[in-house]
């Protein structure tokens, strides 16, 4: 249950990429089907796009990550607290603290190049 705000926060960054530079191409899509069933909906602009900056997005991404880790380091704390065995909230504290920083580092890699490691070769053969 601890684990849960941190995992929200992995999606939730991850999906704020996704979202942010996605949602404003609605217009163009729009535009280019009405288009192509003979309405004049006007040229597809596709710059709307990048409407985000995308300077703006990592720092967004680190700070959804940095406001699930404190959850989740709360909710461990509390717990270890409760049961009065404070210090039996280290080894879940070293996990988070991991798993956060392995999520920046993905997170810091061009949406291109995530999971690339995976993928040793041409048409994903070793």
């Amino acid at each position: 249950m601890a684990v849960f705000p941190l995992a929200f926060a992995v999606w939730a960054g991850h999906y704020s990429f996704h979202f942010l530079t996605g949602w404003a191409s609605l217009v163009p899509v729009f535009q280019q089907a009405l288009g192509r069933l003979g309405l004049n909906a006007g040229t597809p602009d596709w710059t709307l796009a990048a409407l985000v900056p995308e300077n703006l997005l990592f720092p967004l991404q680190v700070g959804l990550l940095y406001g699930g880790y404190g959850a989740s380091a709360y909710l461990v704390v509390r717990s270890a607290r409760a049961e009065g065995k404070w210090w039996a909230a280290a080894p879940l504290l070293v996990w988070l603290t991991v798993l956060a920083a392995l999520t920046i580092l993905i997170l810091g890699q061009p949406m291109e190049m995530r999971g690339t490691l995976l993928n040793s070769g041409p048409g994903g053969a070793p």
